[in-house]
């Protein structure tokens, strides 16, 4: 249980830094 959390929040906080490193490029592109 706790592997199955600690994995469902780092692919959350993976996702969320892999959107806003595109919005970034997006924006700056």
């Amino acid at each position: 249980m706790n592997v199955t959390i600690d994995w469902f929040a780092f692919l959350e906080v993976f996702a969320a830094a892999l959107t806003g490193a595109a919005l970034v490029v997006t924006f700056y592109a």
